[in-house]
């Protein structure tokens, strides 16, 4: 069992695909699939508990760096397969960080306002993934 801030991801049953996966989203919560090498990215799963984007970071010793990419804002409720368009082309083996953040009612993303979410114990929600060849192209998740 992997366990992310505010999503737990088991696999149904043993006999599965890889690919499959149960989710139970509780408040604010993001997973990430590895990504294909590229300039996209799809955010796999989003839960928000009001309105906010999902904001992707670089990795700076361990910790979220530059901003490189948002979603457009998300009405509050679960999302799947949230498209955002990076700054540049990561390589495979590049690893990032996707980050929930809270608008602050301008409907328009700014890192120095729109605050990132927390989950129920006030810990920051986000997910560190990789860009990899190796990656599946639609990972099917199953609520």
């Amino acid at each position: 069992m992997q366990m992310q801030q505010g999503v737990v991801v088991t696999p149904e049953n043993e006999s599965q695909d890889a690919d499959t996966m149960l989710m139970r989203l509780e408040g604010n919560a993001i997973y990430v699939a590895d990504q294909k090498p590229g300039k996209e990215i799809k955010a796999t799963v989003v839960n928000l508990k009001s309105p906010g984007y999902v904001v992707v970071h670089e990795v700076d010793n361990g910790k979220p760096g530059k901003v490189v990419g948002n979603s457009d804002l998300l009405p509050a409720g679960e999302h799947q397969k949230v498209s955002i368009t990076l700054g540049s082309s990561y390589e495979d083996g590049a690893k990032l960080i996707a980050m929930l953040h809270v608008d602050d009612g301008d409907s328009s993303f700014d890192a120095a306002k729109d605050a990132p979410a927390q989950d129920e114990s006030g810990q920051t929600v986000m997910m560190e993934f990789a860009m990899s060849v190796d990656a599946l192209e639609n990972p099917e998740i199953a609520f």
